[in-house]
């Protein structure tokens, strides 16, 4: 998991799931040594945070720059 990419994103204003479980997620890779893991809040996004994802040209920039080894 440790040389795994992760960009998690998360609508503040979620009302299925707490805010406080990606930020565990992404506090619990760090600490086994990962480094190329990140955590994008939307502070008005709601569950449906995926549609300001998806918008982003950067996040198929980062999608197209990792590969498995």
């Amino acid at each position: 998991m440790k040389n795994l990419g992760v960009w998690a994103f998360h609508g503040a204003k979620d009302p299925v799931v707490p805010l406080a479980e990606s930020e565990r997620m992404v506090d619990a890779l760090k600490k086994t040594g990962a480094t190329d893991v990140q955590l994008t809040i939307y502070p008005e996004a709601q569950h449906d945070s995926w549609t300001e994802t998806y918008a982003n040209p950067k996040f198929y920039e980062w999608l197209l720059a990792h590969q498995r080894k």
